[in-house]
């Protein structure tokens, strides 16, 4: 076991303890978990927590928004790390997609909700 991994193991325990409980309904929690397990180079587990916060994203945001954007961007890097590039790219392209005029998309939104 390589040291960045007992790190991850380390550092889950401690939450345990701590009585640290995620939202299992947060999308950015699940994005962050996955973000730990990119970084340490479990790109499957990660891969994981990321398909579960881009569920959590597109019911929460309507498939919409800048944690939507991001969170297809960290699933299509673990996507590449597993040399999964077709899947890789349609998720880049679909961030790509929500990011493009975004602070227009803000703004009539935030008007809609006035």
């Amino acid at each position: 076991m390589d040291v960045k991994t007992i790190l991850v193991l380390l550092f889950g325990l401690a939450m345990n303890l701590m009585g640290f409980d995620p939202d299992p309904h947060s999308a950015a929690e699940w994005n962050n978990r996955g973000g730990v397990l990119f970084g340490s180079n479990h790109y499957h587990d990660a891969e994981l927590s990321f398909k579960r916060a881009f569920a959590l994203a597109n019911e929460q945001e309507a498939g919409g928004g800048g944690e939507f954007a991001t969170i297809c961007v960290n699933l299509a890097a673990a996507y590449r790390m597993q040399a999964r590039y077709s899947e890789a790219e349609s998720l880049y392209r679909k961030a790509l997609h929500y990011t493009e005029g975004w602070p227009e998309r803000s703004s009539q939104r935030s008007a809609a909700l006035r």
